[in-house]
């Protein structure tokens, strides 16, 4: 069965010239002055391994610090290459926070939890 072998939420991700992943930009908390807290642009990268042509439809899943659902989504299906390992994108463009605290990034595999990630929203509640 394939599993998520890393997976980061970043500003930005891409597979350069020669299929390499490069990753810039991750976090793992935000600071904001105010909720909600809208990020304009977020990706989340991920690298599946597994068998040489296992199908995969991986899902997605973010919770919130009251630990309800933010987003849920199922993710184009993957067949894995001879290779037998899969980098992939998930672009997170104006997610919107509607509450300080940890929030949880899942992914999903064949509906078991194959990687989780934290990540803290901080606000910052002083003036001047």
């Amino acid at each position: 069965m394939a599993v998520v072998d890393w997976m980061h939420l970043c500003d930005h991700a891409f597979l350069d010239e020669y299929g390499k992943p490069s990753v810039i930009g991750i976090f793992r908390y935000l600071v904001s002055n105010k909720l909600p807290h809208i990020m304009p642009h977020a990706m989340i990268a991920y690298n599946l391994m597994g068998e040489a042509d296992e199908p995969i439809t991986p899902r997605l899943s973010i919770v919130t610090p009251s630990n309800a659902s933010l987003v849920e989504m199922r993710l184009d299906p993957i067949t894995l290459p001879p290779s037998r390992e899969q980098v992939g994108f998930v672009l997170m463009d104006g997610l919107e926070l509607h509450e300080a605290g940890i929030y949880v990034v899942t992914l999903w595999i064949s509906q078991v939890v194959s990687r989780s990630i934290p990540f803290v929203l901080f606000v910052n509640n002083h003036e001047g």
